[in-house]
């Protein structure tokens, strides 16, 4: 079905400084392997004071068919530390993955992997950290696929020593949803819960110890619910219900909001929004002291009408204060279309995103996996892994990477301003400075570049905020500048992108007034490198104050290379 496995490869390894987007580290692995379908921290194997990563790749096929692989990374090296195969055609090893304590007590810790088992036994097994070698296998439920399996560690809960972990099987068998909690010396079980809700296992979460009995509780949610329990006893502590199915689809830790001394949790309820725009999910955060609700976010709308919803949502995790405001923040993950993105704990504003080689492309699937790291550089903020399992779909390579900062570092050159320094506004209709003239909203509407001006993996995305709430819009690409790059009246606005032109993407604006554009744009716009190509946006506003019935962002210039 696929073809060979080959090693992966590091595309950028480089330690940055200051609040840019590009990834501190980024590995990729080719040939349809769903190299990142799980991400998980393991310990510190080198003794440098940071955690390691292992990643999986449960399509690979390393000398078999469909076996699976799960490397084990330094954030900052360029090469795995270990690799671990799996043994048999169509073992899959890797659907899940997590860390765990040093189970054979060498000094390295261990890690957990779930298998298919060539579909005839499925178990997660446990591998030493040092060598790669099987420890045990835990056994699970035939009919019960690892394909979305979770796994998590706990607190050590029989007092072995050793933590101990939970594994949710949300699909299969003959009741909705079941998680298992199991011993990490040994793998046996030690206790099952199946409270009747379907699917449960979709969001698993370690929170803090609610029951005050020295262990950390831990939440699971399915479609419509999130529970809450006791990790010691499996005592339902407490739940949250909704008539949306899309409600639980996962679960994270929120830290403190409510300044109670207990940490809190947050829901998330798969996007689009209520009005049918692709919104960056409902999380819903809920005390977890009390259990009572503490508020509800709609995210800020990321791509409008006119494109597939980014199906915001799918996974989340808690990353801690990324903004410095007081409060941690939480990364969601995309099913859709390879985007993920970072959220205020204070007020759920978009803080930042990161989109992968495609984000214009909806095919089957392209699902964001995002995970908390640690502090990899070491400079006192919280860290995070993106990966993008199913990019192979586009580039034919998935991709991993890491983020110790993540504020965009813009693109290109903006030009064709509306605030006085370009061509005049067609009736006085200055912007602010930096933007187009100013549309019915009192403001310039501006666009900016993100990503690279590379060609290789075509990562140029491009963002355009105050327009009009829920304006037609479309992204107009042009091979020359009218005026010199200061436009020339047109509607209300400046028109600056000229020559041989194409329209990408007309589609609506979110109700906030933002819309993006792309990764992904390069088939459609056709440049190349050496190629300079001028962005711009064209919007409708019929209430314009010059009557032009539309209207124009500022222009960015992108000269493309290799």
């Amino acid at each position: 079905m696929r073809s060979s496995w080959l090693v992966p490869s590091i595309v950028v390894c480089c330690a940055g400084s200051g609040w840019t987007q590009a990834p501190f580290q980024s590995w990729t692995a080719p040939n349809g392997s769903e190299f990142g379908a799980d991400v998980a921290t393991v310990g510190d194997f080198d003794g440098d004071g940071v955690e390691e990563l292992a990643i999986s790749a449960p399509s690979a096929n390393v000398g078999l068919g469909d076996n699976g692989v799960v490397f084990v990374y330094s954030p900052h090296a360029n090469t795995p530390l270990l690799t671990i195969a799996g043994t048999v055609n169509a073992d899959f090893l890797g659907f899940a993955i997590s860390g765990l304590d040093d189970v054979d007590s060498d000094g390295t810790p261990d890690l957990l992997a779930a298998r298919q088992g060539g579909f005839s036994q499925r178990s997660i097994d446990c591998f030493s950290g040092a060598s790669g070698a099987k420890l045990y296998s835990a056994s699970l439920p035939f009919a019960w696929p690892v394909s979305n399996l979770r796994l998590v560690a706990l607190d050590d809960l029989d007092l072995d020593g050793v933590r101990d972990f939970a594994a949710a099987l949300p699909y299969g068998g003959t009741v909705p949803g079941i998680v298992q909690v199991r011993s990490g010396a040994t793998g046996v079980e030690l206790y099952s819960l199946s409270p009747g809700v379907t699917h449960l296992g979709l969001g698993l979460a370690v929170l803090s110890d609610l029951d005050g009995d020295g262990a950390r509780d831990f939440a699971a949610s399915g479609d419509g619910a999130a529970l809450v329990f006791s990790a010691k006893t499996g005592a339902l502590l407490t739940s949250h219900a909704s008539s949306s199915s899309a409600f639980g689809r996962s679960v994270a830790f929120a830290g403190d909001l409510d300044q109670d001394g207990v940490g809190d949790l947050v829901v998330a309820e798969q996007g689009p929004d209520t009005s049918g725009f692709a919104a960056l999910a409902r999380l819903h955060y809920f005390s977890h002291a009390t259990g009572a609700s503490l508020r509800v976010v709609e995210g800020p709308c990321s791509s409008g009408v006119g494109t597939a919803g980014e199906g915001f949502g799918w996974d989340l995790a808690h990353l801690g204060d990324v903004d410095a405001d007081g409060f941690d923040d939480v990364a969601v993950g995309g099913a859709y279309r390879g985007v993920a993105a970072v959220v205020s704990g204070s007020d759920g504003s978009l803080l930042w995103e990161v989109r992968g080689s495609n984000a214009v492309l909806t095919g089957p699937l392209h699902r964001t996996v995002v995970r908390a790291t640690g502090d990899v550089d070491l400079d006192g903020r919280p860290d995070l892994a993106v990966a993008f399992p199913d990019q192979f779909y586009d580039n034919g390579l998935s991709e991993v990477r890491v983020y110790t900062s993540g504020v965009p570092a813009s693109v290109g050159t903006a030009l064709g301003f509306g605030d006085g320094t370009g061509a005049p506004c067609p009736c006085g209709n200055v912007g602010q400075p930096g933007a187009g003239c100013a549309n019915s909203t009192g403001l310039g509407a501006t666009l900016a570049a993100f990503g690279s001006s590379s060609v290789a993996n075509d990562p140029l995305w491009l963002r355009a905020e105050h327009l009009p709430s829920k304006a037609n819009s479309i992204l107009v690409v042009g091979t020359t500048q009218f005026g010199g790059g200061l436009g020339t009246p047109f509607g209300d606005g400046l028109l600056v992108a000229g020559g041989a032109t194409k329209r990408i993407q007309p589609q609506s604006a979110c109700p906030n007034g933002a819309q993006t554009w792309g990764s992904g744009l390069r088939s459609i716009g056709l440049w190349g490198a050496g190629q300079t190509r001028t962005f711009q946006v064209w919007y409708r506003n019929p209430t314009g104050p010059c009557g032009g019935g539309y209207n124009l962002t500022n222009a960015v210039a992108v000269t493309f290379v290799p």
